[in-house]
């Protein structure tokens, strides 16, 4: 401030030192109160510089290519700044004037030149990523949905077939509990009860299998056999208490096989009299 100060005084000294021409309207005082006041500007001017460390060097102003365009493709001329155009320009030799869209035309036709005979562009085909490969393509399953209920099915008409009538019946259980959905058809349940009624039921060891065989065929809505009716109901008959054999079977089981058929029209009307006669005695 003591520096502006006596630069302002020399100014003033300065500017007092000039001639006075003596005019009513004379713009020298306001010219003179003008130089005054630019010059007390300059020498303040040097307080309100920034310090040099702030100051920012013209020399380290230096464009730098972006990294998102390391190759030359048609989406990476698209995002491409003024500056790096330029830049990819002077890279392949061409002129870096014009506007932007001049720029990006010239570098277009470094990446897709045109053919000389058919006119046209011949731009590179992307790589395809497996998700691009993979659109359109759409996957229907033509495996049998009923695989595994057939093939179920096939194991228990195969051990009905052998007679292993525990394993027939376990998988025919298993058939309809897996399978809840699923009809099973009538040849399973027949050919099953076939295997329980052998020897006279095993010995009417298979008398209860049998009897929930008769009634699932009558609840399926099919009819129970006439000869296996009545055949399992008379067999599941001994001498011991109750009707048993040897603690199986009885007078239980035999008026609930009875009932089964009793369920259905046509298979009561095939009861014969022996069967009747068997459960009397």
């Amino acid at each position: 401030q003591i520096k502006a100060l006596t630069v302002l005084k020399d100014a003033s000294d300065d500017v007092n030192s000039l001639p006075d021409l003596n005019t009513s309207t004379s713009i020298f005082p306001t010219m003179r109160l003008s130089v005054a006041a630019l010059i007390l500007f300059l020498a303040n001017a040097g307080a309100f510089a920034p310090p040099p460390s702030a100051r920012r060097p013209l020399s380290s102003s230096r464009f730098v290519l972006s990294e998102d365009v390391d190759v030359l493709t048609l989406d990476a001329i698209g995002g491409m700044s003024f500056r790096e155009l330029q830049h990819a320009c002077r890279e392949n030799g061409l002129s870096p004037e014009g506007t932007t869209g001049a720029l990006r035309a010239r570098i277009r036709q470094v990446i897709c030149p045109v053919d000389p005979f058919t006119g046209e562009e011949d731009c590179p085909v992307p790589e395809e990523t497996p998700d691009e490969l993979m659109k359109g393509i759409e996957f229907v399953d033509e495996s049998d949905q009923d695989f595994d209920f057939k093939e179920l099915l096939s194991e228990v008409m195969e051990k009905s077939s052998v007679g292993h009538w525990k394993a027939a019946t376990r998988k025919l259980k298993k058939l309809k509990r897996r399978f809840p959905t699923h009809k099973v058809p009538e040849v399973a349940y027949v050919s099953t009860l076939q295997a329980c009624s052998a020897d006279r039921l095993h010995g009417a060891r298979a008398s209860e299998p049998a009897r929930k065989i008769m009634e699932e065929l009558i609840d399926e809505g099919y009819e129970i056999p006439a000869d296996l009716g009545n055949y399992c109901i008379q067999n599941c008959l001994g001498f011991g208490q109750n009707g048993t054999h040897d603690g199986c079977g009885g007078i239980d089981t035999a008026l609930a096989m009875l009932a089964a058929m009793e369920s259905s029209p046509r298979s009561a009307s095939l009861l014969t009299v022996g069967t009747y006669g068997k459960l009397a005695v």
